[in-house]
């Protein structure tokens, strides 16, 4: 009956792959495996979709060529409301209304600013409904451990004192209780990797060493993914089985 594909975060694929699907959408509909040496031809009923996204927003993606993007219908999927993202809280975590709408309040509040530190995705945010998700499913039983959880959560990821600080603020001024660090460094045994990330903010040096050295994993990791021609094998027995 032929299958159907879905493939995530299209704009992240290496050329070579996003060249080998324009040749699979395109009038010829086949797809040629080098490693094989075969032709692969997509039964009737086949159909691929894909996901990613938008470039320039987000770290890492390419705009897509117009070749490839005329192949599929687009369309483009807004940000979810916050009542949107409060019933999904409460549906997925089973956390209470008041806390859904405590975690929500804090994410608008943080997406307004502007983080410094790479490791978050989304529009330039420090937080993203991903990590809220995260959040509510720790099921914390008081303010005061919603926000240690929110506080360990977000600005733990953090390397700067004032993307920290800008976390932390949020989430005690959001939801009204303090967020006591020492103590909560002392209840991990984490002192020394505290001392450390502080030491880490006067030495712009070893900050930037360690960002691209994150970067080359990242790259690093893609390459693996998505540049392997055991990918485009799968999809050639994908296609081969419709």
């Amino acid at each position: 009956i032929g299958f159907w594909g879905i493939l995530d975060e299209l704009n992240l694929a290496p050329s070579e792959v996003l060249e080998a699907l324009n040749r699979l959408l395109d009038d010829n509909r086949e797809l040629f495996v080098p490693e094989l040496g075969e032709v692969v031809r997509p039964h009737a009923n086949f159909r691929l979709f894909a996901t990613q996204n938008p470039p320039g927003a987000y770290g890492g993606r390419k705009p897509l060529s117009a070749a490839l993007r005329n192949r599929f219908v687009e369309i483009h999927v807004g940000n979810l409301s916050g009542k949107e993202l409060e019933t999904i809280l409460c549906a997925r975590a089973s956390v209470p209304p008041s806390h859904a709408k405590m975690l929500v309040d804090v994410l608008e509040k943080l997406e307004l600013r502007r983080g410094s530190d790479g490791l978050f995705l989304g529009k330039a945010s420090l937080i993203t409904p991903r990590d809220l998700l995260r959040w509510a499913n720790r099921r914390p039983g008081s303010r005061e451990a919603l926000a240690a959880d929110g506080y360990m959560l977000l600005a733990e990821r953090l390397r700067r004192r004032s993307d920290r600080q800008l976390v932390k603020g949020a989430v005690e001024e959001v939801i009204g209780a303090e967020v006591d660090e020492q103590e909560l460094y002392k209840a991990c045994g984490r002192l020394e990797r505290h001392d450390l990330l502080t030491m880490k903010e006067d030495n712009p040096l070893s900050e930037a060493q360690e960002s691209a050295g994150q970067e080359g994993t990242t790259v690093g990791k893609l390459d693996e993914s998505l540049g392997d021609p055991q990918q485009l094998d799968g999809l050639a027995e994908m296609l081969s089985k419709g």
